[in-house]
């Protein structure tokens, strides 16, 4: 195991959560990257964390394996938040 984060605790006890290997992780960035047809100027914006498979795979190993961006999220997003 690579990858060993914790759960939020947000409906019980933080817990430890196991990520598959990096080689899964990049099969699935591989694959994600193919379907969607990413290139290297595109520019990803990854509302997952890093802790969610999403978030590594669209927020690290695409951007790596593709030359491409990606700007994290950096807080829950609100309607109230919407330009007027």
């Amino acid at each position: 195991m690579r990858w060993i984060f914790y759960t939020s605790g947000t409906t019980d006890e933080r817990r430890r959560a196991r990520q598959p290997p990096d080689r899964r992780a990049r099969v699935g960035a591989i694959g994600y990257a193919q379907k969607t047809h990413v290139v290297e100027d595109d520019i990803a914006l990854v509302a997952f964390p890093f802790t969610h498979v999403g978030g590594i795979i669209i927020g690290v190993y695409t951007p790596l394996l593709t030359g491409s961006a990606a700007v994290l999220m950096g807080r829950r997003w609100t309607p109230q938040d919407r330009p007027s």
